[in-house]
């Protein structure tokens, strides 16, 4: 009878976790270094942190800021109720390892690569133009990506966002 009632109760425990991490994944919502302060996380990693520098509404990442992952990913620009959204600047680190040192500048829309951006491969390949739910649709030279960021400058006065230009311009000429 002790053997049944601790096999019922390890099959318990086990349908429980199982249950539970499918549900934790499933959702996406990802805490962050601030108390009730989500961001959307597509492709959760084990023990991944992540650090969220700006604002927070209604328990969601929100306006301009950074998050650093703890793998080594770095975003900073727009976020919209946890999702990045808007301009910004994504590096991958080493948690997502086909994408390890590429990045992209440019518009953002519920987390995906969507609008005008410049995708910089760590072989030094670029992808110029236009993206559409992560996806790089058409080849175009982006030339209103910089008043697009110009305009934000007004915005938030700190200089993150001259960096970003700055960062995008010698990561596409020092490749």
């Amino acid at each position: 009878m002790d053997y049944a009632f601790k096999m019922i109760a390890v099959l318990t425990t086990l349908i429980f976790l199982f249950g539970f991490s499918v549900t934790t994944v499933a959702e996406n919502w990802f805490p962050t270094n601030k108390t009730n302060c989500q961001i959307w996380n597509a492709n959760p990693q084990p023990i991944e942190t992540a650090y969220w520098s700006g604002k927070c509404v209604n328990g969601k990442a929100h306006g301009y800021g950074t998050v650093i992952w703890s793998g080594g990913s770095k975003y900073t620009g727009q976020y919209n109720f946890g999702y990045m959204d808007g301009l910004g600047k994504l590096t991958w680190g080493n948690e997502e390892k086909k994408w390890v040192g590429d990045s992209y500048v440019g518009e953002f829309k519920q987390d995906f690569m969507h609008g005008e951006g410049i995708y910089t491969y760590l072989n030094g390949k670029i992808d110029e133009g236009i993206w559409k739910k992560g996806k790089f649709v058409k080849k175009k030279k982006v030339t209103d990506l910089q008043n697009k960021f110009e305009k934000l400058k007004e915005l938030n006065p700190e200089t993150f966002f001259k960096e970003l230009l700055y960062l995008s311009r010698t990561s596409r000429t020092t490749r």
